[in-house]
């Protein structure tokens, strides 16, 4: 079991434990809590991508921040023209994103046949999210005016079909691998019991709780950890405190921008809800990110 594995199980036990228990736990608490853990490790998952970008591309740096910033204005500008297509567009994006994160080190196994595996191994367990708390899903998008167009895409009679399809796509992809010796017996049921556990994970934890220990422990902690393997082998003194340092300045840029955003909305100075800033904020930030990603996978494997 990987280090990261072991954190998102033990740290489920604790959280199933605390809300499970008498006392509930207030919505503001669960926000501030997500918060704060996706600014300590969630945000500095893609602080670097200037870095591993560049390092696979020899481009100046004019260039990356022009297709970086680029991206990011391109799906701003969409969201404000269409932002149904845009959220379905985010929602399949950030599916194989995920994807490809959990299956980077299955290098033997064809591009096709990976890329279709890390695209409904995403949808399983989003599709999975949206239909589980597709009440808390609701109650939010009600609470933001500006947003409520977007309800329709979680209507949860699509996620009753799309659900059980991806999930069984998910395993008949990773038996197909199992016979084909792509994987071994041990990595097949590592994969289909976490992806068990990440559905109730899911299921039994309040939806912004749930999906920030998803984020933050099988995801983002397991991208930077390929991320300071990677670099590390191209700056052979590369340690830990210096790694933390790269990642310091972006994600420090990022949280500040964020955070003057989210006051200018408060105050009235930007006419919009949170809830549709945060929808337009993460996804012009994974658009690049998932591109920058998806090139370093291609051209490099580095397993935990």
């Amino acid at each position: 079991m990987k280090k990261t594995e072991f954190l998102f199980f033990a740290a489920f036990l604790i959280l199933l434990a605390i809300f499970t228990g008498p006392r509930e736990i207030p919505f503001s608490v669960q926000m501030y809590g997500s918060m704060l853990f996706i600014a300590l490790v969630g945000i500095p998952h893609g602080a670097i991508d200037h870095i591993i970008f560049m390092e696979h591309n020899r481009v100046s740096p004019v260039v990356f921040y022009c297709f970086y910033v680029g991206a990011m204005g391109l799906f701003i500008a969409m969201w404000l023209l269409f932002p149904c297509v845009s959220l379905v567009l985010f929602i399949l994006l950030s599916a194989y994103h995920f994807g490809q994160s959990r299956f980077s080190d299955l290098e033997q196994l064809p591009h096709t046949v990976n890329g279709l595996l890390s695209w409904s191994w995403g949808c399983s367990i989003l599709f999975g999210l949206f239909y589980y708390k597709n009440a808390e899903l609701a109650g939010l998008l009600q609470s933001a005016p500006d947003i409520a167009q977007l309800e329709g895409a979680f209507d949860i009679q699509i996620y009753a079909w799309l659900l059980p399809f991806s999930t069984l796509l998910t395993f008949l992809l990773l038996v197909w691998a199992l016979l084909r010796r792509y994987i071994q017996t041990e990595r097949f049921l590592s994969e289909i019991y976490f992806l068990l556990l990440i559905h109730l994970c899911f299921y039994a934890l309040p939806l912004l709780v749930g999906f920030t220990l998803y984020f933050i422990t099988l995801h983002a902690a397991s991208v930077l950890s390929e991320e300071f393997h990677f670099l590390r082998i191209r700056r052979p003194g590369l340690s830990v405190w210096k790694f933390i340092f790269l990642l310091m300045p972006y994600t420090l840029l990022s949280v500040l921008g964020g955070s003057i955003l989210f006051f200018l909305v408060h105050y009235g100075w930007v006419d919009t809800s949170n809830l549709l800033l945060a929808f337009i904020l993460v996804s012009a930030l994974t658009l690049p990110h998932s591109i920058v990603m998806h090139g370093f996978y291609r051209k490099t494997t580095t397993s935990l």
